[in-house]
């Protein structure tokens, strides 16, 4: 299913990214959800690790923030992040969220496509 980027919620930023840093994954084969937690799992990585959520790690984020020379910035009303670079800019409701979304949008575009299984999801 087609999801523009910037509406995509924390699970589904988390699927996007798993394929971005190992694009041999396959939904459903070598990636999917534990239903239990709703989190995403990746097998072959070591556990804790396996449970794979960028979206709520700063430690990936801050790294992103550095190495692509990203600015965050909180609106007025405290209750939106920006994250910009250069003319491209995105938002989200936590400033993680927001640099996941400008990333990747600078990697794939408005439009991604993400598992059916994935849609409504919001962990």
């Amino acid at each position: 299913m087609q999801v523009l980027t910037n509406r995509l919620t924390p699970i589904q930023l988390d699927y996007i990214i798993a394929l971005l840093e190992y694009p041999h994954l396959v939904w459903g084969d070598t990636i999917g959800l534990h239903h239990a937690s709703n989190q995403l799992v990746i097998p072959e990585l070591p556990e804790p690790k396996c449970y794979y959520s960028p979206s709520y790690d700063w430690h990936y984020v801050g790294k992103l923030i550095i190495k692509e020379g990203l600015n965050i910035i909180r609106t007025n009303t405290g209750d939106k992040w920006i994250c910009e670079k250069d003319t491209d800019k995105s938002t989200g409701s936590t400033p993680l969220l927001a640099v996941l979304r400008l990333y990747i949008s600078s990697r794939l575009g408005s439009i991604v496509e993400i598992p059916f299984e994935l849609v409504g999801e919001t962990k």
